[in-house]
């Protein structure tokens, strides 16, 4: 989990007109090294698809493109359509926005983790109004209703400039006891994961998930495929 952050004082970033014809900007709501390449990992993949996509089409029939899934639903092949001209065409950057999400430094429950994800997005847009998606990425941990043990979870949630937004959780599993045993006297999980390992700023790197399971998960990836999946759904706004 990130600490809670400053919201930068700077005034709102004036749009451009021209932004649509040159960039396709993505806005992380943080400066964490691992949250911002699990971003840009996932937009990357989303871009690839829409170039696949184009490959398989002519130029005289773009509009009856069909994703790669061969899906008929004349809704998923008008949304394609659309990410076809927004994405193909700009060049995708990604921009760090650490702003603060309005929750705990350590959510300890999954609606607090859900709204610290969406806050952050929320403010990402509000603070630069060049940004065409902004991403809110936020860890926690819930108490699980049927043992009380505590369970790592994460939120991801991408909105666009016209306020719409998707929410996706993933990556839920049981806390080794030790890292439980202290964030119930009150740390955060990256300071419980150095008491146990001495490994410091885990949460940078491969995190909690990258050494519960000896690397075979990182956490690069489960941001990743939460990313893409939220990004995903806004993208094709299935109806």
């Amino acid at each position: 989990m990130d600490q809670k952050n400053s919201v930068p004082d700077s005034a709102p970033t004036p749009a451009s007109s021209s932004k649509s014809n040159q960039k396709l900007i993505i806005g992380v709501a943080s400066d964490n090294p691992v949250k911002i390449n699990a971003v840009r990992l996932a937009a990357n993949e989303i871009q690839a698809y829409f170039q696949q996509i184009s490959l398989q089409t002519t130029k005289n029939n773009l509009t009856h493109c069909q994703p790669t899934s061969q899906a008929t639903n004349q809704a998923v092949n008008q949304a394609s359509q659309i990410a076809l001209t927004n994405w193909l065409n700009r060049q995708l950057e990604i921009q760090t926005i650490p702003v603060a999400s309005g929750v705990s430094a350590q959510p300890l429950t999954d609606a607090e983790t859900r709204q610290g994800a969406r806050n952050r997005a929320q403010v990402v847009l509000q603070q630069n109004q060049m940004i065409d998606y902004a991403l809110g990425l936020e860890g926690g941990v819930l108490t699980d209703e049927l043992s009380g043990d505590l369970f790592s979870v994460v939120w991801v949630c991408a909105q666009d400039r016209q306020g719409d937004f998707r929410e996706v959780s993933g990556a839920k599993f049981r806390l080794p006891d030790n890292l439980a045993a202290g964030l119930r006297r009150g740390l955060e999980l990256k300071d419980a994961m150095f008491e146990h390992t001495g490994q410091a700023d885990v949460n940078k790197k491969d995190g909690m998930i990258g050494a519960v399971t000896g690397g075979l998960i990182t956490r690069t990836q489960e941001y990743q495929s939460l990313t893409k999946l939220a990004l995903s759904l806004l993208i094709i706004n299935y109806q």
